[in-house]
C-alpha cells in the first residue's frame, strides 16, 4: 500500500489566520472578511455564504434531521444569519461534527457542534490572532512556547492522568497562550474572548409521550441524513446508548452494517462481544466483529503526533490504524453524547446540587489530592455557570458535557482525522435539549426509564437483551475471531 504522507498530514483540518496555510497540494484557501484567510484541508467539506456584511462559513460535516437529503450547502443556507444568537438558535436541529464561523462588521464569532468535536483552539500574541481545529496547526505557522505553569504540569504528571486516558480539564493547553473553545460557548475572535450562550432559558419539563415522539423523529432524521451520504458502520455494545441508536436505523439497515472491534483486548466471552452478536442475530442485521491487534509503526504514531496536540497511543489506536489500512468508504457511527441526558454523575453524587463543592467536582473527575490546576480551572467553570445558570439546569449534566466530551470526548475523533469520518447522533443540541426537559428521575441509573420507552417505541426486539451485565450468562455462547 503506497502511503501518501502529504495528504495525512493534518488531515481534516482547518486554520483562520492573517496568512493563507499551503503545506501541500490538499490544502486550499480563500480569503474571508475582517483580513482573514480560511485554510482547509481537502478531506474536510466546507460551505460559505456570503450576503451585504455578513458571511458565514460552515466547516464539517452537518444533518439536518427534518431534511435528511440536505448537504452542508443546502443546511447554511437555511439558517437564520440575522445575528450570532439567532445564528446559534437555528442549528439547534443540526447533528454532526461541524463548526461555523460567522463574520458581522468588524467581528469574526465561532461556535461549534453542541459537543465541541470538531474543536477550535485559539492564540493571539498582541499583534496576529489565530485559530485552528488543533494547536499544532497554529505552531506551524507562527512561535508557540510551551506554558510554564507547575500546577499544569503537576496535572499531566499525575497518575490520575494517565489513568483517565490523559483527558484534558478546563480550556488551557500545553502551550503558553492557547487556548480551547468549550461547548455551550461562542468565541470572539478579535478579542479572545470565551462567551456561554447555553442554557439562556429556565428548562422546560415536558410530558414523557411528547418527548417520545420528538426524539423519536429528530433520530431517525439524523441517521437518515447519514445513510443518505454513505454507508453506516454501527458501533454495537450491550450498552444503552448503542442499543438506541441501533432501534432507531431499523429503516435503514440495508444501508448499516453493525460491528465491534476487540482491538486485541476484549476477551471472546465479554458482554458487549456476546449481546452485541446476538442482538444483530436476533435482528437481521449485516454484523462484523472485527479484531484490530496490529499496532501502528513509527511512521502512523510520529504523524498522530504531528497532526494533534498530545496525541495518545492506546488500544484504540490500533482501530484507527486498522481503519487507515482498511480505507471502508463508510461513516462510523458510535453513541457518545448519550451520558448528558442520562445523569452519569448522579450515581457518584448524592449532595445538593446547589451546594456542591469544588472539591467534590474534582473528585467527581476521577482525581485526589491538591490539584491546583484543576480546582482552579473547575472553579472558574462553575463560577462561569452558576452566573449564566437558570432556573432548573443541573451543573453535573454540564460537567459531563462541556468538561469531560468537550475535552476527552473530542480527542479520540481528532486523532481519528487521519483515518476515517466518524459521527456521533446524539450530538444535537435539539436531542439533548428535548431529552433534558424528562423529569430527572426518569432519566436515572439503573433504569434509565425514559431511555428504554424511546427504544420500546422504535424497536421493543431491541429490549430484549440485557444492557452492560457485569458476568456472561450461560445461556450466550459464540465463536470469534
Amino acid at each position: 500500500m503506497k502511503i501518501d504522507f502529504d495528504r495525512l498530514l493534518f488531515r481534516r483540518q482547518y486554520i483562520i489566520g492573517p496568512k493563507a496555510f499551503h503545506p501541500n497540494e490538499n490544502w486550499d484557501y480563500l480569503n474571508i472578511n475582517n483580513n482573514l484567510i480560511l485554510s482547509v484541508h481537502r478531506d474536510l467539506p466546507y460551505a460559505i455564504d456570503k450576503n451585504d456584511q455578513k458571511l458565514t462559513i460552515f466547516i464539517g460535516l452537518g444533518f439536518d434531521p427534518f431534511h435528511p437529503d440536505y448537504d452542508e450547502q443546502a443546511i447554511l443556507s437555511t439558517l437564520n444569519k440575522q445575528d450570532i444568537s439567532s445564528l446559534i438558535k437555528s442549528t439547534y436541529p443540526i447533528a454532526g461534527r461541524w463548526l461555523i464561523v460567522f463574520q458581522e462588521n468588524a467581528k469574526t464569532y465561532l461556535f461549534t457542534d453542541p459537543c465541541g468535536y470538531r474543536q477550535v483552539f485559539y492564540y493571539s500574541d498582541g499583534c496576529q490572532s489565530w485559530c485552528a481545529s488543533q494547536p499544532e496547526l497554529i505552531k506551524a505557522n507562527c512561535f508557540l512556547t510551551y506554558n510554564t505553569d507547575e500546577n499544569l504540569h503537576e496535572f499531566i504528571a499525575s497518575p490520575e492522568f494517565s489513568q483517565q486516558e490523559s483527558a484534558w480539564i478546563g480550556s488551557e493547553t500545553v502551550y503558553q497562550n492557547c487556548f480551547h473553545l468549550l461547548p455551550n460557548h461562542y468565541l470572539i475572535f478579535n478579542s479572545n474572548q470565551q462567551v456561554r450562550f447555553y442554557p439562556n432559558t429556565s428548562i422546560l419539563i415536558k410530558e414523557t409521550p411528547r418527548i417520545i415522539e420528538e426524539t423519536s423523529e429528530i433520530l431517525k432524521g439524523i441517521l437518515a441524513a447519514i445513510a443518505n451520504r454513505s454507508q453506516i458502520a454501527l458501533a454495537l455494545t450491550s450498552g444503552w446508548d448503542s442499543r438506541l441508536l441501533l432501534a432507531a436505523s431499523k429503516d435503514l439497515f440495508p444501508k448499516v452494517k453493525g460491528f465491534i472491534d476487540r482491538k486485541g483486548t476484549m476477551p471472546k466471552d465479554h458482554p458487549d462481544l456476546i449481546i452485541a452478536t446476538k442482538l444483530a442475530k436476533k435482528l437481521n442485521l449485516d454484523f462484523e466483529i472485527k479484531n484490530s491487534s496490529i499496532s501502528p509503526p513509527g511512521w502512523f504514531i510520529s504523524l498522530l503526533s504531528t497532526n494533534v496536540t498530545s496525541a495518545r497511543v492506546l488500544s484504540k489506536t490500533n482501530m484507527i490504524f486498522s481503519r487507515y489500512i482498511d480505507q471502508e468508504d463508510v461513516i462510523f457511527v458510535n453513541g457518545n453524547c448519550g451520558e448528558i441526558f442520562r445523569n452519569y454523575y448522579d450515581r457518584y453524587c448524592q449532595e445538593d446540587i446547589n451546594k456542591i463543592s469544588v472539591e467534590k467536582i474534582v473528585s467527581l473527575l476521577g482525581y485526589k489530592g491538591k490539584q491546583t490546576y484543576i480546582r482552579r480551572e473547575i472553579e472558574k467553570w462553575k463560577n462561569d455557570f452558576e452566573i449564566n445558570k437558570q432556573m432548573g439546569w443541573n451543573l453535573l449534566d454540564f460537567l459531563y458535557w462541556e468538561q469531560r466530551l468537550g475535552n476527552w470526548g473530542a480527542q479520540f475523533p481528532a486523532e481519528e482525522d487521519i483515518a476515517a469520518d466518524e459521527i456521533s447522533p446524539l450530538n444535537c443540541r435539539l436531542l439533548i435539549d428535548t431529552l433534558l426537559s424528562s423529569p430527572r428521575e426518569e432519566r436515572s441509573a439503573p433504569e434509565y426509564k425514559i431511555i428504554r420507552k424511546l427504544i420500546h417505541s422504535l424497536l421493543p426486539e431491541a429490549l430484549d437483551f440485557p444492557f452492560n451485565p457485569k458476568k456472561r450468562q450461560r445461556l450466550f455462547k459464540i465463536e470469534c475471531y
